[in-house]
This record gives structure tokens, sequence and C-alpha cells, in this order.
């Protein structure tokens, strides 16, 4: 399985393009779209979708990230081996959240010209990250699509801090429904909470009482629940979370009543 995420939209041809040079090599690829909506050039958005599409991929699987505002320059193509899927896109810090969750094993450089269809191309998604995925996909040696790596570009996401009263975390996403995802896993939640349902949060001078439920449905007002990816989200019935948490990276704090 090969899975693709671009930050291309769908407004052009480039998601086909890279589509077509990978049936080009292997005609038996299976070929699904992660998504094609991540924000133009947001590293940040397109490390967190890959990382959350990692989570549940077969075993063996292949994906490719395309978000590169440093296409054509010195910024290096690789493909990272984890012990679950192999990565392929930009070494732009785009895969590193993604390849540190399941566990990375070999780094290589894409750069083979038996592998790459062209240099120098403004559209390294077509011409180097496809059809790297395409060989790959038909058993070509994954030392053969270049030299090995040490490292990679290193991005990761803000970490919270725990302390008695409080926990001062960072908004990691907001999906499609206006659900505020935060940086706070559900276990480290539920310790730190210690049986307590009644919280505040605060950003900057606003601040809300939110409690703490098993679904968006129990959600009156404001809440704060587990959702899907593992970690806290902040939402209410329908409506999602306000305007003031609706912007990735910010910074909250979650006290306890």
């Amino acid at each position: 399985m090969i899975g693709i995420l671009t930050d291309f939209g769908e407004e052009d041809q480039y998601v086909f393009q890279m589509k077509s040079v990978i049936k080009g090599i292997n005609p038996d690829a299976s070929i699904y779209d992660i998504t094609h909506q991540i924000r133009k050039f947001d590293i940040w958005g397109g490390s967190f979708i890959l990382t959350q599409a990692t989570k549940y991929v077969p075993a063996g699987s292949i994906l490719i990230g395309v978000v590169d505002p440093g296409v054509a320059t010195s910024r290096k193509a690789i493909a990272v081996k984890t012990r679950k899927c192999i990565l392929i896109g930009p070494d732009n810090g785009l895969l590193y959240e993604a390849a540190s969750y399941c566990g990375i094993d070999e780094i290589r450089q894409v750069s083979s010209e038996k592998i790459i269809l062209k240099k120098g191309s403004t559209f390294d998604g077509r011409d180097v990250f496809a059809p790297a995925a395409a060989h790959l996909s038909r058993g070509c040696n994954f030392s053969d699509i270049g030299p090995k790596l040490s490292q990679i570009e290193v991005f990761t996401f803000p970490k919270p801090r725990y302390l008695k009263d409080r926990i001062e975390a960072a908004i990691l996403h907001v999906d499609h429904f206006n659900n505020s995802i935060l940086n706070v896993p559900g276990e480290e939640f539920r310790k730190w909470a210690g049986g307590k349902k009644t919280f505040y949060i605060r950003v900057g001078n606003s601040e809300w009482v939110v409690r703490s439920s098993t679904s968006y449905q129990d959600i009156k007002e404001l809440g704060i629940v587990l959702g899907s990816t593992g970690f806290m989200e902040v939402s209410s019935y329908q409506k999602g979370a306000p305007a003031e948490l609706l912007k990735k990276g910010e910074n909250i704090i979650i006290l306890k009543e």
C-alpha cells in the first residue's frame, strides 16, 4: 500500500501525475490518499496528520509526504525505513515525528539515477518521491535508492508541562469539526486530574469552565474529551471550540477547579 499526503489541494494535476508515475512503474500498486488539504507549506500540520496516519497503516506500507517549501534547494529528498513502514519526502522536518513514532531503522537519501525521473525539478513529488515509492513497492532494495544518512531534520511538537494545579499545554491541531486537539495524552491527563471532572481553560485573558466528558454529545457548553488521536480535545456538541481555541500552536493553561 502507498499513501500520499500533500498540500497540493485538488485544483491542479499534481496528485494525478504522482499517481500516474507510480502506476507506470508498478501497475499493481494500491494507492490511497491520506489528504491533499494540508495548508500550503504547513510542515506542522502535515507532520501531525502524517503521524496519525502511521498509527493504523498495515506493516510494510509506504507513505509519501509532500509539504515542501524548499523544493529545488539544497534540502535532501529522503526515505526513512521504520519498524512499521517506509516514509518518503523532503528532509525538512515533515517526516520526523511520524518516523520517531514508528521507530527509525535506516535513513537513505533518494538520489539514485536508476530511481528518480529527473534532477533539479521543482516537482520532487512526481520526479523523486513517487518513483522511489513505486520501485520500493515492487521489491527494490532499500539500499538501492541512495546513500545512507545518519540523521534527518528534526521537527517536534511542543510538550505539555504538568504542575500540581495546572497543565501548560498547546493546541496541536484543529480538525474539520473545530475540535481543538491538545498536546496532552489522555492517560497523562487522567493521572494529573486525579478524579476531578471540572476544570478551567485559559488562553490569554479568556477563560472557560469545562467539564470532562466521555462523548461529544455529553458536552452541553464546553468540555474536554479524550479524542480518537489519543490526545485530549476541547469542544462542544456540534459546535466545536471557541474561536480563541482554533489556532494551532496557541498556548493554553488547564487549571483544576
